[in-house]
């Protein structure tokens, strides 16, 4: 009887060795433990804008100018329209002017992306208010004495690019205070580039019209003229008809052997709008009057 049972028993460890060997094959199934529902932040310009307070503060404004710029920074074509609804709605803020100035003011000096990008957006705006720190950033000082001609060169070019941006919103205003602002670049400023710029923002804002060549005429240096009525190619106009007027203006101001290019509005980075020959579309959030960055 013991015999017998000693042998049940073996058989049913065999068994059951059997059994768990098998079930050690088996791939376990894997889980993930349930965790909490990831929701992505918003990074759409106008979702940012409408989450602002009605009269939101100085201070609610500074927290959220970061996320903001950075997705008008990060906008497409496709976006353009949400973006300039956005700086609309933004423009309506009491508080937004003097929140990109504390902004402005509170960046590196060497971080130019984002002071170009703030001057844009306040230029973008185009709130009368905003004329004093524009024009502030217009005669803001470049290099320092002291460096080496490299380096000088260099950001001398940068700060020129920021200065540039400031006169385009200046001019953007299109009141009086601010044109004559305008003239007043074009004739005293130290930059030679800011002046260029100074000189075809007017043109551009006044619709490139004969009576505001004839005002610049009058007030322009001799050797500045000629940016005048430098041609502009607008999106939609005959390639021939602007070959034309670029061997004229060519033939009567250009001497060079390496002239200064014609404008091109239609080579535009995105999420510029295309050129028009009506002055008041909203283009001035990134344009570009050359097509490429100065």
């Amino acid at each position: 009887m013991n015999l017998k049972i000693i042998k049940v028993i073996l058989v049913l460890s065999i068994i059951l060795t059997l059994v768990q060997g098998c079930s050690l094959c088996k791939k376990p199934i894997a889980s993930k433990p349930p965790g909490p529902e990831v929701i992505k932040p918003s990074n759409d310009t106008l979702d940012l804008v409408k989450a602002l307070h009605k009269n939101a503060t100085n201070e609610a404004l500074l927290k959220e100018l970061d996320p903001i710029l950075l997705s008008i920074n990060r906008s497409k074509r496709q976006d353009l329209s949400s973006v300039l609804l956005a700086l609309r709605l933004l423009s309506e803020q009491p508080n937004v002017v003097s929140a990109l100035s504390h902004y402005y003011h509170g960046l590196d000096k060497q971080d130019f992306s984002k002071r170009i990008l703030t001057v844009k957006v306040l230029g973008a705006l185009r709130r009368n208010d905003s004329l004093p720190i524009l024009r502030s950033i217009v005669l803001e000082p470049g290099n320092q004495e002291g460096e080496s001609p490299k380096y000088q060169l260099g950001k001398r070019n940068y700060d020129d690019i920021v200065r540039s941006r400031a006169i385009r919103g200046i001019t953007y205003l299109r009141t009086s205070e601010a044109l004559k602002e305008t003239i007043h670049v074009i004739k005293t400023h130290p930059s030679r580039a800011v002046r260029i710029e100074a000189i075809e923002a007017y043109m551009w804002n006044l619709g490139d019209s004969e009576a505001a060549a004839a005002t610049l005429y009058r007030v322009a240096p001799e050797v500045l003229r000629r940016y005048i009525t430098r041609p502009r190619f607008y999106r939609g106009m005959d390639p021939t008809e602007f070959d034309i007027r670029v061997q004229k203006w060519r033939t009567r101001w250009v001497t060079q052997a390496d002239p200064d290019s014609p404008i091109r509005t239609d080579i535009t980075p995105t999420p510029r709008v295309g050129a028009s020959k009506v002055p008041g579309d909203t283009r001035n959030i990134n344009r570009s009057t050359s097509g490429d960055e100065k």
